[in-house]
C-alpha cells in the first residue's frame, strides 16, 4: 500500500512541476520582455485632446484669418487659479488668455501635427481665451481647423476641462479692432464642428503632444535682488533697471533661451534693447505668477534687461520689492548654460526705459542680494505662466494680416478715359490750392519773425546779465547724456521699444498720485484710490 501511495505521489508531483515551473519562470521574466513594455505604453493616459473637436468659422473655408473666442466662467462656489491649454491649428496660430499672448506656433504645412501645451494664470471668475488662426498662403496637409482642450484648476484643487466645440465663437469677415479682448461680440457667431478628434481628414490620432520636460526651469537656486539693502522689508516707490551682459563661452554658439522671472510688483523685459513682454495687467499680486518667455538669441553676445517697478504705498519708506530670474541658454551643439539672479547683475535708477537701455555699465552698480528663493515675504510662488514675445505677436488690423503683396497680383482691367481725365483735373486743382495756402502761411511767418526780432533786440541787455546754464539739470543726473549712449549693444531683429496694447506699461503707475490720506491700489489692470 505504501509503495503504491509513494508512486502516486511522485507521479502527481512530476505532473505539477512540469506544468507550473515554465509558467513561474515566464512570469519572472515577463517584466523584462518587450511585450510588457508595449502594454505599459498602450495603457498611458489618453491625450486631453481625445474628446475635443476640430472647429472652424462658419462659411469661411476660403478665409485666411479667423478669430476664435471662448469665455469661461467659474462656478459660483469656485475660484479659478490656473489653466493648462493643449492647442493646435491648421496652419499658424497665436493664443491669448485675458488679452495676454501666451504662445504661438508657425509650423507651416505640417505644424498642426504637433500641439502646444501652455500654462496661464487666471482671474478668479471670468476668463477669455482668444485664438487668431492664419491658414497661410500655401496649402497645408489638412483642411483648416482648430483643436483645443483647456483644463482649469480651482483654488480647492479640483479642475474642469473645456473642449473645442459648438460653444466657441468665431469671425472671419470683420475681426474687431480690439481683439483679442473685444468690447462688442456682434461680429462673432457659433463655430461649425467639422469632426471629432481622430476622424475626418486629419486622420486618426494624428496630433502629438510634447513630452513633459524632465528638468523644468525653476527659481530654486536663484536669489532675490534689488538696488538697495533690505528691500524685502521696505523699498522706495519707483522703477529700477537691471542688466545682465552675457557673452557666449568660447567655442559655443547661442541659439535660444527660456527666461523665467518675476518682480514684486511689476516688470518689463528687454533683450538686446528690444521689448519682449510684461505680466498681464498691473495688479499687486502679479508677482506670484512667474512669467516664462522663449526667445531667440544672438550667437555670441546678448544683453538681458529688466525694468522692475515697486508700487506706491502709504508706508513712509515703501513696501517690499524684489526681482528674481532664471535663464536657460541653449547652444547649437545641444548643450545648455544657466544664468541666475545674483550680484553679477547691474542695477541703477530709472529715469526712462530708453535712458537706462542706452546708459553705460559704469553708471550702474552691482545688484544687492536680498536672499534665496523661498525667503519672506515672497515664500513659494504660484503657477508659471507662458508668455509669447511681443515682437512676434500679430496686431490689428487683423483682416489685412498676411495679405502681403497679394493685392498687386490682381487681374488688370482697362481704366476708362474719363476717369483718367477726371483724376488729372482734380490733381491740378489740388496742387493750386496747396500752393496758395503755402504762400499765405509763408507771408504770415515772415511778418511774425520781424516782430520777434524787434522784441529780442529790446531785451538784449537784460538777457546778457542772466547766468542760467542750459546744462545745470544734466550735471546732477547720474545717468549719461545722449553723448554717452551705449554703442556696444548687439543688433536685434526688432528695435521696437514700445509695448503693444496687449502688454502692461511698466512705468505707467508712476504717474498716479493719491490725495492726502488716501492710498493707491492696482485693480484689474488699472488703479483705484483706497479710502
Amino acid at each position: 500500500m505504501l509503495p503504491s501511495g509513494v508512486g502516486f505521489l511522485k507521479f502527481f508531483l512530476t505532473l505539477f512541476l512540469r506544468d507550473t515551473l515554465p509558467i513561474y519562470a515566464q512570469a519572472r521574466l515577463t517584466p523584462r520582455s518587450k511585450s510588457f513594455t508595449n502594454v505599459q505604453r498602450d495603457s498611458a493616459p489618453a491625450s486631453p485632446l481625445a474628446s475635443a473637436n476640430w472647429i472652424w468659422a462658419a462659411n469661411s473655408s476660403t478665409e485666411k484669418n479667423i478669430a476664435f473666442i471662448k469665455n469661461i466662467t467659474a462656478p459660483a462656489n469656485k475660484t479659478a487659479v490656473s489653466a493648462v491649454i493643449s492647442v493646435t491649428a491648421v496652419e499658424n496660430f497665436t493664443l491669448w488668455v485675458n488679452g495676454q499672448p501666451i504662445g504661438q506656433a508657425a509650423g507651416g504645412r505640417d505644424g498642426w501635427k504637433n500641439a502646444l501645451v501652455l500654462q496661464a494664470a487666471l482671474n478668479d471668475s471670468v476668463n477669455t481665451f482668444s485664438v487668431f488662426v492664419t491658414n497661410g498662403d500655401k496649402p497645408a496637409s489638412a483642411p483648416p481647423g482648430l483643436l483645443a482642450a483647456i483644463q482649469v484648476t480651482y483654488k480647492d484643487s479640483t479642475n474642469s476641462t473645456f473642449l473645442s466645440d459648438a460653444t466657441w465663437l468665431a469671425t472671419s469677415t470683420s475681426i474687431p479692432f480690439r481683439f483679442p479682448m473685444p468690447m462688442d461680440f456682434s461680429a462673432f457667431a457659433p463655430v461649425d464642428v467639422i469632426a471629432p478628434y481622430g476622424s475626418g481628414p486629419w486622420g486618426q490620432n494624428s496630433v502629438a503632444l510634447p513630452p513633459p520636460d524632465p528638468n523644468p526651469l525653476t527659481l530654486q537656486q536663484s536669489s532675490w535682488i534689488w538696488s538697495t539693502v533690505n528691500s524685502s522689508i521696505s523699498a522706495d516707490t519707483g522703477s529700477v533697471g537691471f542688466r545682465k551682459d552675457y557673452a557666449t563661452p568660447s567655442g559655443k554658439s547661442a541659439v535660444s533661451a527660456t527666461i523665467l522671472l518675476t518682480v514684486d510688483d511689476n516688470f518689463a523685459l528687454y533683450l538686446n534693447d528690444a521689448y519682449i513682454g510684461a505680466p498681464p495687467g498691473v495688479t499687486v499680486s502679479a508677482y506670484q505668477h512667474p512669467q516664462q518667455f522663449t526667445v531667440n538669441l544672438n550667437a555670441s553676445r546678448n544683453v538681458f534687461t529688466v525694468v522692475g517697478q515697486n508700487f506706491p504705498t502709504m508706508k513712509p519708506h515703501g513696501n517690499p520689492a524684489g526681482f528674481i530670474a532664471a535663464i536657460k541658454v541653449f547652444f547649437e551643439d545641444g548643450t545648455t548654460d544657466m544664468i541666475r539672479t545674483d550680484p553679477s547683475w547691474l542695477a541703477g535708477p530709472l529715469v526712462s526705459a530708453a535712458v537706462f537701455l542706452s546708459s553705460a555699465d559704469k553708471f550702474l552698480s552691482p545688484a544687492i542680494v536680498q536672499g534665496p528663493f523661498g525667503m519672506n515675504p515672497w515664500k513659494q510662488l504660484s503657477t508659471i505662466s507662458n508668455v509669447a514675445a511681443a515682437v512676434t505677436v500679430p496686431t490689428a488690423p487683423w483682416n489685412k494680416f498676411l495679405e502681403g503683396l497679394s493685392n498687386q497680383s490682381q487681374s488688370k482691367s482697362k481704366v476708362p478715359v474719363g476717369a483718367i481725365v477726371g483724376a488729372a483735373v482734380g490733381g491740378v486743382v489740388l496742387f493750386a490750392l496747396c500752393l496758395t495756402i503755402f504762400l499765405i502761411c509763408r507771408r504770415r511767418r515772415q511778418k511774425a519773425r520781424s516782430t520777434v526780432a524787434l522784441e529780442v533786440a529790446s531785451d538784449a541787455a537784460s538777457f546778457s546779465e542772466r547766468s542760467i546754464s542750459p546744462f545745470a539739470t544734466l550735471q546732477s543726473n547720474p545717468l549719461p547724456s545722449k553723448l554717452e549712449r551705449r554703442n556696444d549693444v548687439p543688433d536685434s531683429d526688432s528695435a521696437s521699444e514700445a509695448p503693444p496694447p496687449s502688454y502692461a506699461d511698466a512705468e505707467s503707475a508712476l504717474s498716479f498720485t493719491a490725495p492726502s490720506g488716501r492710498s493707491i491700489a492696482a485693480v484689474n489692470g488699472g488703479y483705484r484710490i483706497k479710502r
